[in-house]
């Protein structure tokens, strides 16, 4: 997922009458994190990696839950810095055995082709399309 504009929250200016922006701390968490760590330390990581990165401290606040405020003249800076964390998506060759979501009836052979930010997305993206999935097998697509 590639962070735009409309994934900011526009806030008040702060005293000095600069432009303040929040962003929720997924945006700065990799799937790396996501595999070691609990969602407290995940919150920390996210929030020391925003200081790092671009001054941005915790959100304090009950209308923002989970956020890291910065602020910016021109935030789209600010999104490259936080859109290099992630790695670009991938294609990736599904077979299967299964059916689509709400059909009735018997399950077949499935060759099926989907874009995803790594293994485990693309299994869980196809559940989104497909149900009593079995003998799946998931190769990377050289693009």
């Amino acid at each position: 997922m590639k962070y735009t504009k409309d994934n900011l929250t526009r806030i008040n200016n702060d005293v000095n009458g600069n432009p303040r922006y929040v962003i929720h701390y997924r945006a700065l968490i990799t799937d790396q994190d996501r595999d070691q760590y609990d969602v407290i330390s995940r919150y920390n990581v996210a929030v020391a990696r925003a200081k790092k990165m671009f001054g941005g401290k915790k959100f304090h606040n009950k209308q923002y839950g989970g956020g890291i405020v910065f602020q910016s003249y021109e935030p789209q800076h600010e999104l490259n810095l936080i859109n290099a964390l992630h790695p670009a998506d991938k294609l990736y060759q599904c077979n299967f055995i299964g059916r689509g979501v709400g059909s009735i009836g018997k399950t077949f052979a499935i060759e099926h082709t989907i874009k995803a930010h790594n293994e485990g997305c693309a299994r869980a993206a196809l559940y989104n399309l497909f149900e009593h999935i079995t003998e799946l097998s998931i190769v990377e697509i050289e693009q």
